[in-house]
């Protein structure tokens, strides 16, 4: 993704255009589905919707302003007709487009055939139609469509009175008794299950005692629950995602790990709810992946890691662009954070691929600050500094500074060091000033930021090699007694102690 690129997407979001959002945040598969639909509206003299959305996709108009744009094409005068038009023809698309991979929709047109057919008296193949939804709806556990399934099902049996008919009625009547029971069982937990991720959102912003009370409430209810009987697919999946997301906003890492372990492994009893559903598995995937960051073994994050890549290189777009992002944030966290940068060389190539190439669509800034800073830190743990250089950079001119503030604050000081190490001692004076202005008026400017600068600036003042290691010495141990003083480690502190150390053992920072 380059600087055009993200120059466009500050466009779009700017725009209030619909039609420009629309177009903007569409896959190559749904563009390509998309022309195939709007085919049916080719006229004899040319399709002038079709020709507005090439015009739209080729040119990315960056302010909302169509009119202008526009004002050399034929169709011109036409623009408001057109562009009505052509919104409500993408809407369409798209719904059919999602329609054929939605479970839920599959079961809606199953359920829409069922009543064509009865409206003209076919019952028995309407019958056979409601009971294909009903196989699919149950196995799927939705609920509520299965509810409307014997509605119909009951209308369908009032119009041809059978032999049978008080028996059927009966057992449908049950049948029904049964689903609501059911129903009202899962919405029970996943009533409790929205109530923690409203609460755990209130609480991981301003913990509060109240709070933590009732997240310890809810989970007390469900485990209690949880021992008493069986509970249908949905019901567990709620109870297990509940506990582990309590247990990760009061750091049990290991309870966090454990129930998001629960989750998947409760995916793969149910392999056809992966098929139906791989979206929602991908998404417990990641919860599992991101708790394995902090006490997962290598073996285990690498072969979860595997999986989800799997359903990202082979999914739709949509799909690919949810996850494959977060996914790459979470291996090279995990990577470097046990040293093993090597693991990250694939990852970066990957990320650096899709920059080029534009293959998918853009992720958010916060995501985008997270994907930088760690390839910058992968580059320097390398060695490589100018690439390192290259992504802060980037960072610093590309993304909004009131996100993330602490790795912004940090690719300040990583800067200088990048500088210094390519031998930039004639701008070195400048990035230390520019670092100070920024960390100022940010007001970051912390014991960290101002022990790296006044070191790195005892560094260059050496008059010989004696002197710089003693700077480097006192750099070394004065980064060491602020960890020790610090309950939180100050970001980006381990990999300027790795560099501090490389310079006094004479060794490379891929060496330390």
């Amino acid at each position: 993704m380059g600087i055009y690129t993200l120059h466009y997407l500050r466009g779009i979001m700017a725009t209030t255009d619909l039609l420009l959002h629309l177009v903007s945040t569409m896959t190559k598969q749904e563009k390509r589905y998309f022309k195939l639909y709007s085919a049916f509206y080719s006229k004899e003299n040319g399709n002038n919707t079709l020709r507005l959305f090439e015009f739209i996709e080729k040119k990315k108009i960056l302010t909302g302003g169509l009119t202008q744009a526009v004002q050399q094409e034929p169709y011109a005068r036409q623009l408001p007709f057109l562009k009505s038009q052509l919104t409500d023809i993408i809407l369409d698309s798209l719904a059919a487009y999602e329609a054929s991979k939605s479970t839920f929709f599959q079961i809606q047109r199953y359920i829409t055939h069922a009543e064509v057919l009865a409206r003209r008296g076919l019952y028995a193949h309407a019958e056979k139609m409601l009971l294909r939804a009903e196989r699919k709806a149950l196995r799927t556990e939705e609920y509520p469509l299965l509810l409307d399934i014997l509605y119909r099902r009951r209308s369908l049996l009032l119009k041809r009175i059978t032999p049978t008919f008080e028996q059927d009625i009966d057992a449908l009547y049950e049948q029904g008794t049964t689903m609501l029971d059911t129903l009202s069982s899962v919405s029970t937990y996943r009533r409790q299950m929205d109530r923690m991720q409203i609460i755990a959102m209130r609480y991981g912003s301003h913990p509060a005692t109240d709070d933590r009370e009732k997240m310890e409430s809810i989970v007390a209810h469900l485990r209690a629950i949880q021992e008493e009987k069986s509970l249908p697919f949905s019901a567990r999946l709620a109870i297990y995602n509940t506990l582990g997301t309590h247990a990760f906003l009061v750091h049990d890492s290991m309870q966090a790990l454990e129930q998001y372990r629960n989750t998947v492994h409760l995916w793969r009893e149910y392999p056809d709810m992966i098929q139906e559903q791989p979206e929602r598995y991908c998404r417990y995937l990641l919860n599992f992946l991101s708790s394995l960051v902090s006490v997962g073994s290598l073996e285990e994050f690498t072969a979860t890691a595997r999986e989800l890549r799997g359903y990202c290189d082979t999914s739709s777009g949509k799909l690919q662009e949810s996850f494959l992002k977060d996914l790459w944030a979470l291996e090279l966290m995990f990577y470097l954070n046990r040293g093993l940068p090597d693991l990250c060389t694939d990852i970066v190539a990957d990320i650096e691929r899709h920059r080029k190439t534009g293959d998918i669509l853009p992720i958010g800034v916060a995501s985008l600050i997270t994907l930088y800073h760690n390839c910058s830190v992968y580059y320097f743990l390398q060695g490589k500094f100018a690439q390192c250089l290259d992504y802060i950079n980037i960072l610093q001119t590309e993304c909004r500074e009131e996100l993330k503030r602490d790795v912004q604050s940090f690719s300040r000081i990583f800067s200088v060091v990048a500088h210094y190490e390519l031998g930039n001692i004639d701008i070195l004076d400048n990035s230390i000033r520019s670092a100070k202005r920024y960390l100022k008026k940010n007001e970051a400017s912390g014991a960290f930021e101002k022990i790296v600068l006044a070191g790195i600036r005892s560094i260059t003042a050496a008059v010989d090699t004696t002197e710089e290691k003693k700077a480097f010495s006192n750099l070394h141990h004065s980064l060491i007694d602020l960890l020790h003083e610090n309950e939180h480690e100050p970001l980006g502190i381990t990999e300027l102690l790795f560099w501090t150390q490389g310079h006094l053992e004479g060794r490379s920072i891929r060496e330390v």
